[in-house]
């Protein structure tokens, strides 16, 4: 049955072949028009003026040149990933068998600029976050899969977006309109917005949502489609969430209710404007250390475990933990984020792998894990400027700049500790999680978290990581990509972005 291709997934880290699609015209012959776009004329033959396409064609299977028919037949290597949509409505097929897509790489370099090239997770529904949430539209236009090859299965979830991998995204941090636009078209395929808070069973608003609006507007008339996500918390923000609600008891369920609410209103108030694609939790520390938002509780976990779950049918989770909350260095476990950093005795913010927790209860709810190797003398840092040596701090000569070449390994150590399974966390039975609990990140999943140029002249508290040294890692890698604090400060040319855009 004749479909267009809309998103070209080259993953083989997984493993797999690039891409596969039943009746794909063949590099050779496939006709000047072939790249992404909206679906092709009732005719099935002319592509459309406003983005052309390659379309199968009519019956007899001719163009109108009176070209090769569109057709081309992958062929066998071990695995396939393919995101196909049909309609601008995109399905994601996991595919088991083997074929092979050598032929078809020509087609994957011809999509549109403004795609999300990669892995799209297996219970996606849709290519695109740009595109509404309308499951109802989505099932109808869904390829079954005796139409496309033989031996796929096909895992579906009507109306959940999906998040880009390999990602480049960018927290807002205040960034002005321009700035931010200026990030997606330098690469950013993913904005951060911040932030949320939580309190009273509701979302608390910081964000400005007519600049979310404003973004989202220009961004569509220049054909560009990126992921919205909303990030809860934030260094300083609300932290006891788990107490203080009237007159119902505080409960993840109606905080979910709550942002859903706040998502429609965003919605009503934004023509064309799908909504925010997810959620991404930065719950993190205060400044003042005797802050009761120095120590988690059990039931905040609890509350942000279950509005996660509430929400994951239709919307996308992720977490950007301080490296300290996830830290594949360390076994130990506890609530409290007032320990010691390893390079500054006296700098008491550190926590000991609280997010591993909250992953660990259920990993299968977050769809991507930002580790922030930023984080005020983390342990990345510590590699970095003192050597990775205790005996360095406080020694002469210390701290001192790491070289490129330190950068990028120690970028690849981190993605490698989190995601190979040697990792295990001795939680003693809290959240009834035993000891020697292994964390291991999907490798699409994992991405990493850096500081782009205000970092530098931190005087060594917050790791710096050359964008290009930090790329290297990435690709060699093969991991889920690298998100930045701030577009806020990119400098005019969007260098740090654009040395990152390798990643894709």
């Amino acid at each position: 049955k004749p479909f267009c291709i809309r998103s070209l997934v080259s993953r083989p880290h997984f493993g797999v072949a690039r891409l596969l699609a039943h009746r794909m015209p063949r590099p050779s012959k496939l006709p000047r028009a072939c790249a992404a776009g909206p679906p092709c004329s009732e005719a099935g033959r002319t592509p459309t003026t406003r983005s052309p396409v390659a379309c199968d064609e009519a019956p007899g299977g001719e163009s109108e040149a009176g070209a090769e028919p569109c057709r081309g037949r992958a062929r066998s290597v071990l695995g396939a990933v393919a995101a196909l949509c049909a309609a601008g409505v995109g399905i994601v097929l996991l595919i088991n068998n083997a074929w092979s897509v050598t032929e078809l790489e020509a087609a994957s370099a011809a999509r549109a600029p403004t795609e999300h090239r990669g892995f799209l997770s297996p219970d996606t529904a849709r290519a695109s976050p740009a595109h509404a949430r309308v499951a109802g539209a989505a099932e109808q236009r869904f390829v079954s899969a005796p139409q496309l090859v033989p031996a796929v299965s096909v895992s579906l979830k009507a109306g959940r977006p999906a998040l880009p991998s390999p990602m480049l995204a960018g927290y807002t941090g205040g960034a002005t309109t321009e700035k931010i636009l200026a990030a997606v078209r330098a690469g950013v395929n993913t904005i951060y917005w911040c932030f949320l808070d939580l309190s009273n069973n509701g979302v608390i608003v910081r964000l400005n949502t007519s600049q979310v609006l404003e973004v989202h507007r220009a961004l569509a008339a220049e054909n560009r489609s990126v992921a919205h996500m909303v990030s809860i918390g934030g260094w300083n923000g609300h932290h006891n969430f788990s107490t203080g609600c009237s007159p119902e008891p505080c409960d993840g369920a109606r905080f979910a209710a709550s942002f859903e609410a706040f998502n429609a209103q965003t919605i009503a108030d934004g023509e064309g404007w799908p909504g925010f694609t997810g959620i991404d939790w930065d719950i993190e520390g205060h400044d003042d250390w005797n802050s009761s938002r120095n120590e988690f509780t059990l039931e905040e976990l609890a509350i942000m475990l279950e509005m996660s779950r509430a929400l994951r049918p239709k919307f996308a989770v992720s977490m950007v933990p301080s490296q300290s909350y996830f830290n594949c260095r360390e076994s130990g476990f506890d609530l409290s984020l007032r320990h010691a950093a390893l390079s500054n005795p006296d700098f008491k913010y550190a926590g000991r792998n609280v997010y591993a927790a909250l992953y660990a209860k259920a990993p299968e709810v977050f769809d991507m894990v930002i580790v922030q190797l930023y984080e005020g003398y983390s342990d990345a840092g510590f590699d970095l400027y003192w050597g990775g040596s205790e005996e360095n701090v406080g020694a002469d000569g210390w701290p001192r700049q790491g070289s490129a070449r330190d950068m990028t390994r120690i970028v690849r150590e981190n993605i490698e500790c989190i995601t190979n399974g040697s990792w295990a966390v001795d939680f003693d039975g809290f959240w009834g999680l035993p000891n020697r609990t292994v964390i291991q990140v999907p490798l699409g999943q994992a991405v990493i978290g850096l500081a782009n140029g205000w970092a530098p002249q931190s005087n060594f508290k917050f790791a710096y990581f050359d964008p290009h040294a930090a790329a290297r890692a990435i690709r060699t890698t093969r991991s889920g990509g690298a998100a930045y604090w701030t577009i806020a400060v990119q400098d005019p040319a969007n260098s740090f972005t654009r040395a990152l855009r390798r990643i894709l």
